[in-house]
C-alpha cells in the first residue's frame, strides 16, 4: 500500500526529536550530532556505546554532521562481538538530513551497511537520494530483497527530510518519508518477511553515514549536505508516545497543557510541537522549543528560551519574544511579531541581521517576508529587488506600530505601514502600498468630529520611489513624494504636502489645507476628499461651513494634461503646462490656467481666474467672479480666448483686460449685446478684437454673461483733434486739440503716472473710476472710459441750472458713482495721463466733455485739498510751479455735497 498525506510541516532545522525515556527501551543506537559529544552513540538501552569516526572533512557544526560530498563520511566500526545488537531480525532505522547539492548523476548515500559488491552474498542496506529528488531504500538479506522509492520530485535541495524504515519478522514493514519543509509525507507498506540486518561475511559490517561502501574499504557516492541524526531501534513498532506533540489537521489552539492523541503534552520545558494542517495557534510555554506550524496560516510563539519556529506553508506569524529564537518562514507571507518588545528592534531582511529589544540574538533561516515592530523607534529594512514567490503577496511587509520608525522597502512590491508616530518610510522600486498611520482626528475640529489632542504625533515622511505606488498619509501634517510612475496618493487629515513626481498620478489632498504638486504626467488631483467618499460637510463658507479653513489648498498641476478639482474652501490652483481641466469647486478660488489649451470652471462663489490665449475656455461659474485675460503663458501662437462669466448665484462677473492693454495690446473692435438676463445680473455677450502694437499679432476674446469689463487704464481714451479722434497716449506737446470754449488749442504739457498694484493697495483713494457707455445720458460717453477719481466731467442739464444757477458744471468722477454705470473699480495697475493747455479747458474725450489739467492755486480757487493732494501725489514736480493763478476753473466745480444733490 502506498499513499501520500500531509503531516509534519516545517523547514530547515537541525533540532532532533526528543529521544526521551519513553524511547530508551527501544533505542539501541543514536548518533545525535547536536549533542556535545558529537561522535558518540548515546542510545544505550543495549548497554553498548559504539562511537563513530570522522573521515575527510566531515565535522559537526550547527548541530548537524556536515559533509561536502568530496570523500568525507562518518562510520561506526563494529565487530562480531560489539555489533551484535545491530544484527537485528526486526527493527527501525531513522535518519534526518538536508541535501545542499547533488553530487554527480548517481544516487548519493545517506546511510549504508554492507559492501555493494558483495550485496547478494553477504546482504546489504542502503538509504540514498537520487538526482531527481527521490528517496530510495535498498535492503537485501540472503534471497530476500526490497527496493522502495518515493518517486521523483519528492524533495528539493535545501529541504529537510526524515526517513523512517521498519522491518519485522511477520512481514509488516513500513517506509515513511517526511519532507519537513513542505509538509508532504510518503508512506509505503511492504512485506518484510525474511529481511534482517545480519550483514557482512562475519556479520560485522560498519554503518557508514554520507557514503556507500562499494568494496571493502572503498567508498563512493558521497553526500553533500548535513545529517541531523541517525537512530537505530530494536522494535519496528515504537512506543505510541514519541515525545512529539502532534496537532490535528483542523486548526487548533495549542498551549501549555495541550495533550495530543498519543499522550504527549506541551510543557514549560523543551517541547517538539507539530501543528500539521489548519490555522494553528501554538505557544511553546517556555523552554527551548521546536515548533512546526505545518500547512495553514499559523501563529507560533516560543514564550522564552531558545526556540526554533518553522512555519511551513501558509501565511504565518512568529511572535518573537525574549530569548534567542530561530525563524524559518517556509512558503507564504510570513512575519515576525515584535509588538511586545520593551525596546526598539532593528531588522534587516536583506542581510538577516536582527538586533535590539526582543530581536537581539534572533536568527532568520529562510522565508521571512515581514516584521511587526515595537512601540518604539524601530528600523526595518527589506529585501532589495527580490521578487515575490508564488506564495507571497508582497516582497516585504512591515508594520511599524508605535514610535518614530524608519522603514525601507527597497526593491519589490512592498506593504509598509508606519503606525503611530512620526515615521519615515521609503518604498523604493516596485508597486508599494505605504500607510503613514491611522486616520485619527483633524487638527481643526468641526461639528461632532472632535479635535486631535496631539497634532504632532503622526507627521510622516513617505517616499514611494519608482513603481505604481499607493500611499496614504493618515493623521497630521504629512510629506508625501510619489516618485516615478503612476501613483495613488492620499494625504488624509490635516495640512499635507504631496508631490506626485513623474507619471500619471491620482492625488487626494483629503481634509486640511494641503499643498499639492502634480509634477510631470497627466495627473488627476482632488484638493479635498476622494469623490468615491463624498463629504456632506462640504458647503460654502457663507452657507454655514463648520470649518472654512480646513480645505484651503494650493495646487500645482505641473507639466502634462492635468485634471484638477479644488473642492471646498478658498483654493489657489496653478494649472502649469499642458492642456488642463480645472474645477475650482466651492468658495472663493484663485486659478491660474497656465500654458496650454485649458478649460477652467471656477465653480460656486467669488472666484478669480487668470488665463487666456491657446484657445483657453475660462468660466467663472456661479456668483461674482473676476476673469483676467492675459497672454503671458501662450505657447501655441494662438491668442483666442472664450470667457463665460456664468449667471448663477449673486451674479456679477468682471472681465479684466488691464494686463493685456498694459502689454501693448489695443482694442480694435468691440461688439457687445445684452445677455438676456434681467435685474442685478443683467450683463453682456460680446466679442473683443485686439492687436499688439509691437508686432501686429491679433487676438479674439468671445465672452458671455459678463456684467463688467475693465480696461483699468486711461490710455485708449480718444481725444477730439482737427485730424479726428486720437488715443490720448499718442498725443505730444504742440499737438492741437478741439476745446469747448476756445476752439483749437495747442498742448503745452503732458504728464503721465503709472501706479502699480502695490501703489494702489497702499493708496486705495487713487483707484480709477469706470464710466460706462451712456452712463452720463444721451449715449455719452460713446464707449466705456476710465478716469482718475478726481478727474472732472462736464455735466450739462436743467437740474444743474436749477440747483446752481449754471447750466454746465464740473463734477469729480468719484462724486458721480451714485449714478448707474459709474463705479470705482479694482485695478492691478493704472496709468493716468494729464494734458495741460495755456488755461483750463474743456475737451472732447470719448464723445463727452471733460476737463483738461488745471495746476492752479487750489486754496484760492476753491478746488479743495483732496484734489490738490491727488495731483501732487501723481506729479510732484508741479508743486513748485508758479503763477497758478491764471488757471481758474473753466466751469463751476461742485463740492461733494453739491454733487450728491445733482446725481441723487
Amino acid at each position: 500500500m502506498t499513499h501520500w498525506w500531509k503531516c509534519h510541516g516545517g523547514t530547515t532545522t537541525t533540532d532532533d526529536p526528543d529521544f526521551n525515556d519513553a524511547l530508551a527501551e527501544n533505542l539501541i543506537g543514536l548518533w545525535e550530532f547536536s549533542s556535545g559529544a558529537s561522535n558518540e552513540d548515546t542510545g544505550l538501552s543495549d548497554g553498548i556505546a559504539q562511537n563513530g569516526h570522522f573521515h575527510g572533512n566531515a565535522h559537526v557544526d550547527d548541530g548537524a554532521l556536515q559533509l561536502d560530498g568530496k570523500g568525507d563520511y562518518f562510520d561506526v566500526s563494529t565487530n562480531a562481538t560489539t555489533d551484535a545488537p545491530f544484527d537485528l531480525s526486526e527493527g527501525t532505522i531513522q535518519v534526518q538530513f538536508t541535501q545542499d547539492c547533488h553530487v554527480g548523476s548517481s544516487p548519493d548515500t545517506i546511510v549504508n551497511r554492507g559492501e555493494y559488491c558483495d550485496r547478494n552474498s553477504e546482504g546489504y542496506f542502503n538509504i540514498e537520494v537520487t538526482r531527481d529528488g527521490s528517496v530510495v531504500v535498498n535492503h537485501i538479506s540472503d534471497s530476500d530483497s526490497v527496493q522502495l522509492s518515493t518517486g521523483s520530485d519528492f524533495f528539493s535541495e535545501g529541504d529537510e527530510v526524515r526517513v523512517s524504515y521498519s522491518w519485522d519478522e511477520d512481514g509488516e514493514g513500513s517506509f515513511i518519508v517526511e519532507n519537513l519543509s513542505t509538509g508532504d509525507t510518503f508512506e509505503e507498506s511492504f512485506d518484510s518477511a525474511g529481511l534482517n540486518m545480519d550483514i557482512g561475511d562475519n556479520d560485522d559490517e560498519s554503518f557508514t553515514f554520507g557514503a556507500r561502501e562499494y568494496n571493502d574499504g572503498s567508498y563512493d557516492r558521497f553526500f553533500d549536505g548535513e545529517i541531523a541524526y541517525v537512530a537505530v531501534f530494536d522494535d519496528p513498532e515504537l512506543d505510541a508516545s514519541d515525545g512529539v506533540v502532534d496537532g490535528t489537521d483542523d486548526g487548533e489552539d495549542m498551549m501549555l497543557g495541550y495533550t495530543d492523541a498519543d499522550g504527549d503534552q506541551i510543557t514549560d520545558g523543551a517541547d517538539v510541537i507539530y501543528g500539521n494542517d489548519g490555522d494553528d495557534t501554538i505557544d511553546g510555554a517556555g523552554g527551548d522549543d521546536t515548533i512546526y506550524g505545518g500547512a495553514g496560516d499559523d501563529t507560533l510563539q516560543g514564550s522564552g528560551g531558545t526556540n526554533t519556529l518553522s512555519g511551513g506553508d501558509g501565511d504565518d506569524t512568529f511572535i518573537g519574544g525574549e530569548g534567542a529564537d530561530t525563524f524559518d518562514g517556509g512558503a507564504g507571507q510570513d512575519n515576525i511579531d515584535y509588538s511586545a518588545s520593551d525596546a526598539a528592534v532593528n531588522v534587516d531582511l536583506s542581510t538577516s541581521t536582527l538586533s535590539g529589544g526582543d530581536a537581539e540574538n534572533d536568527t532568520i533561516v529562510n522565508g521571512i517576508d515581514g516584521v511587526i515592530g515595537s512601540e518604539y523607534d524601530d528600523t526595518l529594512t527589506g529585501f532589495d529587488h527580490e521578487g515575490t514567490s508564488a506564495s507571497d503577496t508582497y516582497t516585504n511587509e512591515f508594520f511599524g506600530m508605535g514610535g518614530d520608525d524608519t522603514i525601507s522597502g527597497a526593491g519589490g512590491d512592498d506593504y509598509l505601514d508606519g503606525g503611530d508616530g512620526n515615521d519615515t518610510i521609503n518604498g523604493g522600486d516596485g508597486d508599494d502600498v505605504i500607510i503613514g498611520g491611522e486616520t485619527g482626528l483633524p487638527d481643526r475640529g468641526y461639528g461632532s468630529t472632535g479635535v486631535d489632542s496631539d497634532p504632532d504625533n503622526d507627521k510622516d515622511t513617505l517616499y514611494g520611489g519608482a513603481g505604481n505606488d499607493t500611499i496614504y498619509g493618515g493623521d497630521d501634517e504629512d510629506y508625501i513624494d510619489g516618485g516615478a510612475d503612476n501613483d495613488y496618493l492620499d494625504g488624509g487629515l490635516d495640512d499635507d504636502t504631496i508631490l506626485g513626481g513623474s507619471g500619471d498620478d491620482t492625488i487626494i489632498g483629503g481634509e486640511g489645507s494641503d499643498t499639492i504638486e502634480g509634477g510631470d504626467g497627466n495627473d488627476t488631483i482632488y484638493g479635498g476628499l476622494d469623490p468615491a467618499y463624498p463629504d456632506s460637510l462640504n458647503v460654502p463658507d457663507d452657507e454655514g461651513d463648520l470649518e472654512p479653513e480646513n480645505g484651503q489648498d494650493v495646487i500645482y498641476g505641473g507639466a502634462g494634461n492635468d485634471t484638477i478639482y479644488g473642492q471646498d474652501d478658498d483654493d489657489i490652483i496653478y494649472g502649469g503646462d499642458g492642456n488642463d481641466t480645472i474645477y475650482g469647486g466651492i468658495d472663493d478660488d484663485t486659478i491660474y490656467a497656465g500654458a496650454g489649451t485649458d478649460n477652467v470652471d471656477g465653480g460656486e462663489d467669488d472666484d478669480i481666474i487668470y488665463g487666456g490665449g491657446d484657445n483657453d475656455v475660462l468660466s467663472g461659474g456661479d456668483d461674482q467672479d473676476t476673469i483676467y485675460v492675459t497672454f503671458t503663458d501662450v505657447t501655441s501662437g494662438i491668442y483666442n480666448t472664450t470667457v463665460n462669466g456664468g449667471n448663477g448665484g449673486v451674479d456679477w462677473d468682471t472681465l479684466d483686460l488691464s494686463e493685456l492693454l498694459s502689454d501693448g495690446w489695443v482694442i480694435t473692435s468691440h461688439v457687445q449685446n445684452p445677455d438676456g438676463d434681467t435685474g442685478a445680473g443683467a450683463g453682456y455677450n460680446g466679442q473683443i478684437e485686439l492687436e499688439n502694437t509691437a508686432d501686429g499679432t491679433t487676438a479674439n476674446i468671445n465672452y458671455t454673461n459678463i456684467e463688467e469689463i475693465i480696461p483699468c487704464f486711461t490710455p485708449g481714451t480718444l481725444i477730439a483733434t482737427p485730424k479726428g479722434e486720437v488715443p490720448v497716449e499718442t498725443l505730444n506737446v504742440g499737438d492741437r486739440v478741439i476745446t469747448r470754449d476756445n476752439g483749437i488749442q495747442e498742448i503745452r504739457w503732458i504728464g503721465k503716472k503709472t501706479l502699480s498694484g502695490a501703489d494702489l493697495a497702499a493708496r486705495r483713494e487713487l483707484m480709477p473710476v469706470l464710466i460706462r457707455q451712456g452712463a452720463l445720458g444721451a449715449g455719452l460717453p460713446e464707449r466705456d472710459m476710465v478716469v482718475s477719481p478726481n478727474h472732472r466731467m462736464l455735466v450739462s442739464n436743467e437740474k444743474a441750472a436749477l440747483l446752481f444757477e449754471e447750466h454746465e458744471v464740473l463734477v469729480a468722477a468719484k462724486h458721480l458713482t451714485r449714478m448707474d454705470g459709474v463705479d470705482v473699480v479694482e485695478a492691478s495697475d493704472v496709468t493716468y495721463i494729464h494734458v495741460m493747455f495755456d488755461r483750463h479747458e474743456v475737451v472732447l474725450s470719448d464723445g463727452t466733455w471733460s476737463e483738461s489739467f488745471q495746476p492752479g492755486d487750489y486754496t484760492l480757487s476753491g478746488i479743495g485739498d483732496e484734489a490738490r493732494e491727488e495731483l501732487f501725489a501723481l506729479f510732484p514736480e508741479l508743486e513748485e510751479v508758479s503763477s497758478r493763478g491764471r488757471f481758474s476753473a473753466a466751469r463751476r466745480v461742485l463740492r461733494k455735497h453739491e454733487a450728491e444733490l445733482l446725481v441723487s
